[in-house]
């Protein structure tokens, strides 16, 4: 009996590692977090997973098809500086997806910090240096559910260690997403103050 107990311990220990690793990949986990080393262009070259998609000196790596937060997307690395890739995912739109990738965003340790929504703009830590935490929220619920999903936007969030930041576009024909360092998106001209 307890050599089924033991049995059944391990496949649930394997099954719920490889089940985490299909939903956060290890090369993931650096966009998210500070505590993560960047993988290195040599490391995406060589992982089977991604294919050489450069069409200029700058190198960029593709994947057909990856899964983040139970969403399917296409992802896209470039190594515009060579210590902090950029990575973009693409998506096409569906609620199920617009949502999902948000709570993702959530759970990794990502704030919202600024949307602008149909020209819109509610910069939310502007906001909290003048009202309290709840007027802050009832503004931003109340700008977003006066559009349908749909509607164009671009929401700005940024890590839990503030060194990631998230662009985040959508409207009905897809969602694009670009994972970088702060400093960098800052020389691409993405800023918290824009």
């Amino acid at each position: 009996m307890r050599y089924k107990n033991w049995l059944l311990l391990i496949a649930s220990i394997l099954l719920s590692t490889s089940v985490m690793a299909a939903l956060n990949p290890y090369w993931y986990l650096a966009f998210i977090s500070s505590q993560h080393p960047f993988w290195t262009e040599q490391d995406f070259r060589s992982s089977g997973q991604w294919f050489d998609c450069a069409e200029d000196k700058t190198p960029r790596f593709c994947t057909d098809r990856v899964t983040l937060h139970h969403t399917s997307v296409f992802a896209e690395v470039s190594f515009a500086s060579p210590s902090s890739p950029i990575l973009e995912v693409n998506s096409e739109f569906s609620l199920t997806h617009f949502n999902g990738l948000q709570l993702g965003l959530r759970q990794d340790g990502f704030q919202l910090i600024k949307i602008d929504i149909a020209g819109v703009l509610l910069d939310i830590e502007q906001q909290r240096q003048q009202h309290s935490f709840a007027e802050v929220d009832r503004q931003v619920l109340s700008l977003i559910h006066r559009h349908k999903a749909t509607t164009s936007r671009t929401l700005y969030w940024r890590s839990d260690d503030t060194q990631r930041t998230v662009l985040w576009k959508s409207d009905q024909n897809g969602i694009h997403l670009i994972y970088a360092h702060n400093e960098l998106m800052t020389s691409l001209g993405v800023t918290n103050s824009e």
